[in-house]
């Protein structure tokens, strides 16, 4: 029963997003991009859009909602984290990661960005952004670097799966395709948990310390 649960599930949250046509793209970056984790779902999307045959210009399409979706996702994100400051940011994500992008950010500004926004899982992309947000970053440049970042990544891929499209449909047609599928499915939902956790403890704190504050005063 469960074999069969994940088979169908797996099935059923591609077939969803292909029916969106241009706006799967653009709502599932919009997604991964802001509140979710949702690792290299756009690429089987993607995958799944263009290798049918009869993809024509939207090859060229397709990555361009992506960048404007993450854009989007990323301005999401920006709002409260801007708001929040380096003091908040530091309860949201790793020190480490947070040291290493404040360094290149430092130095070079939006090529930063739009490096970042370039580079496939497992690379901390919002790490990055939510650094850059709480750096004070112009908003402009910031959101410009994500678009042509993403849109530069999902035009290459989308190059690739059109050149490659029949070895890929054949692989996503298989039976074991279904358990990859499941398996990022599961891997998405862990990771969404854990990040509205931090954003949630993080507000908490952040009321805390307020309310701390106007007892003294």
């Amino acid at each position: 029963m469960a074999i069969f649960v994940s088979q169908t599930f797996a099935r059923a949250l591609i077939s969803f997003f292909v029916t969106l046509g241009v706006c799967g793209p653009f709502l599932l970056e919009t997604l991964d991009c802001s509140y979710l984790y949702l690792p290299l779902a756009n690429e089987l999307l993607l995958t799944r859009l263009l290798a049918r045959g009869d993809a024509g210009a939207w090859w060229f399409v397709y990555p361009l909602a992506s960048g404007l979706g993450a854009a989007l996702g990323v301005l999401l994100l920006d709002l409260p984290a801007r708001r929040a400051g380096e003091k908040g940011l530091r309860k949201l994500a790793d020190p480490q990661k947070l040291k290493w992008f404040t360094s290149r950010l430092e130095r070079r500004g939006g090529v930063a960005v739009f490096v970042a926004s370039l580079m496939p899982p497992p690379f901390p992309f919002r790490a990055a952004m939510l650094t850059a947000s709480a750096l004070q970053s112009p908003r402009l440049g910031m959101l410009a670097g994500v678009f042509f970042g993403r849109w530069l990544r999902y035009t290459i891929e989308a190059l690739l799966i059109l050149y490659f499209g029949r070895r890929l449909i054949r692989l996503m047609d298989a039976p074991a395709f279904d358990y990859v599928v499941y398996a990022l499915t599961a891997v998405a939902i862990v990771g969404s948990v854990v990040l509205i956790r931090k954003w949630l403890g993080g507000a908490k704190a952040k009321r805390k310390g307020a309310g701390a504050k106007q007892k003294k005063s």
